[in-house]
């Protein structure tokens, strides 16, 4: 079996990236692709709370807040979490019930701490948005991301997978390249797919190849 290369970034490495501010795929905004497709393909991921692991900043966290979700942005950097909450809290006003509806969660996607288990629904997740989370985990990690995945979203939710990188950025991963076929593989057991766009809408500096795709949960 030939070697993996690439690096498995530890937690403690992600959160010393956010103290030093080091974070180069901060794009400051939710990615176009997303939008068409909760705006311009209206397709409706249901009314019930959302998580997106590796949530950084947050701002699908307040994208999906703002059209009335429940959610829960999660990233193992407490840092990360803090300046979420800040960012939030000045984009949508202090004051505002928008707030009440986002929840900021320092802790692992693959095992919550008790604190985080008693902050989310108990009857799972009606959807979940993975955005280039999957590309940051080390390879070996993925069954793992795919099984934890099956746990937290509920029967007959949502998984939408923003698919980056689908061809290699760096001779030193993280992020690792994937694959259409590969996200098959690993969810195919638990989820169905049930649309994909290949050519999704990118931001004009990051035009590189992308595929959108949401999956239903068996």
């Amino acid at each position: 079996m030939s070697e993996i290369k690439g690096r498995n970034v530890k937690p403690e490495s992600w959160q010393e990236t956010w103290e030093k501010g080091e974070t180069p795929w901060d794009r400051g905004a939710s990615a176009p692709g997303l939008i068409e497709l909760i705006e311009d393909e209206k397709f409706d991921v249901g009314s019930g709370p959302g998580l997106v692991p590796g949530c950084g900043r947050g701002y699908d966290v307040i994208y999906f807040a703002q059209r009335g979700h429940d959610m829960y942005g999660l990233d193992v950097s407490k840092t990360a979490m803090k300046l979420a909450s800040e960012y939030a809290e000045r984009q949508v006003g202090k004051d505002s019930p928008v707030l009440d509806r986002m929840h900021w969660l320092a802790d692992s996607f693959f095992e919550f701490s008790e604190e985080t288990k008693a902050i989310v629904p108990k009857d799972g997740f009606q959807f979940a948005y993975d955005c280039t989370f999957l590309c940051a985990l080390h390879p070996t990690m993925r069954e793992d991301w795919a099984l934890q995945y099956s746990k937290l979203i509920k029967q007959n939710g949502f998984l939408v997978t923003f698919m980056f990188p689908l061809e290699p950025r760096t001779d030193d991963p993280p992020p690792f390249t994937l694959s259409e076929e590969l996200y098959h593989t690993l969810l195919d057991p638990y989820f169905e797919l049930v649309h994909i766009n290949r050519n999704p809408k990118k931001s004009p500096s990051r035009d590189y190849k992308t595929h959108i795709a949401v999956w239903k949960r068996k």
